[in-house]
């Protein structure tokens, strides 16, 4: 049991009008120019269980499974070219804001080299699903109506290898 905490930032440059519409990227704006930055912060409790088994004298396989029964995102959305003080501009970054559940899965495969010293490869699976929305009641400049919050849904995969080395101070 436990719980996490990853926070996520992407920066998007440039724009380019691919569709035909005439109001949006036109003419192109250059890929040197911060267009959009999306900051998200997700935390989570873990509930999970781990094993491992001896494959031979000094190799061992080791995993992890882990559900988060609870996660919660927020984050903002910001769109840099659209930020102005004429009427129905963003005034400033959109919060965002979710709630879901997800999964995370390890496994080690580790190879006692002396009787402190283990090393060995391992993968990692992580997603992470919410869902939720986003806040512009206060975000527009001059809009005539309060807009209504836009109902977003947020999902993150993560995946990948690493390698683990450990020392103990005393044999295994």
């Amino acid at each position: 049991m436990g719980f996490g905490y990853l926070n996520e930032s992407v920066k998007a440059f440039g724009c380019a009008q691919l569709d035909g519409n005439p109001n949006i990227c036109m003419p192109a704006i250059g890929s040197g120019i911060l267009a959009i930055t999306q900051n998200t912060q997700w935390q989570f409790i873990r509930l999970g269980v781990e094993g491992e088994v001896r494959l031979l004298d000094r190799l061992k396989l080791s995993g992890e499974l882990a559900w988060l029964p609870y996660e919660q995102l927020n984050g903002t959305d910001t769109h840099w070219l659209r930020l102005g003080t004429r009427p129905f501009s963003l005034s400033g970054p959109i919060p965002e804001f979710g709630g879901g559940t997800g999964v995370q899965i390890e496994t080690l495969l580790s190879y006692q080299l002396t009787d402190c010293f283990t090393l060995g490869p391992g993968a990692r699976y992580w997603y992470l699903q919410t869902r939720g929305g986003s806040n512009l009641e206060n975000m527009i400049v001059d809009f005539p109506v309060a807009p209504l919050a836009q109902q977003l849904n947020f999902t993150t995969r993560r995946y990948g290898g690493f390698a683990q080395a450990s020392y103990r101070l005393g044999p295994m």
